[in-house]
């Protein structure tokens, strides 16, 4: 009896927070400061997860389902999670900062993690209006 109250406890908690969440990030940060913008598109370009942030902000790690402190979530809306990524899926990770957008090409490994095959990075058109190169 006791065993099956324990499994009910399990089964409401997960229901109630969603899938586990794992300790490794989706994606980690070697170095943009002040993002401004992060989104998760699947392979047909549809969006899983959008998180804007209210000021630029620094970030070393994203953790698929965990909105970092100053950012909020545009999508999905209404604070739904976004669905659990499948393994062997073609994502893309699209990160903004005041001066760079840099798009990570992975494959998820997990629910919550991808591995980086590809990567790109590009100015934004506001630094290359202002005259910024490079840095």
């Amino acid at each position: 009896m006791m065993l099956r109250g324990l499994l009910i406890s399990i089964s409401l908690l997960w229901f109630s927070c969603g899938p586990p969440l794992e300790h490794n990030p989706l994606l980690v940060i070697a170095g943009p400061k002040d993002v401004t913008r992060i989104e998760v598109f699947d392979e047909e370009g549809e969006t899983l997860w959008l998180l804007v942030a209210e000021e630029p902000r620094s970030l070393d790690s994203i953790h698929y389902f965990v909105v970092p402190s100053g950012f909020s979530q545009a999508a999905p809306v209404d604070g739904v999670l976004p669905r659990p990524l499948v393994p062997g899926e073609v994502l893309l990770v699209e990160t903004r900062t005041l001066k760079r957008t840099f798009r990570h090409l992975g494959v998820a490994s997990s629910q919550t993690r991808m591995e980086i095959v590809n990567y790109t990075m590009e100015m934004s058109e506001e630094s290359t209006e202002a005259g910024v190169t490079g840095k």
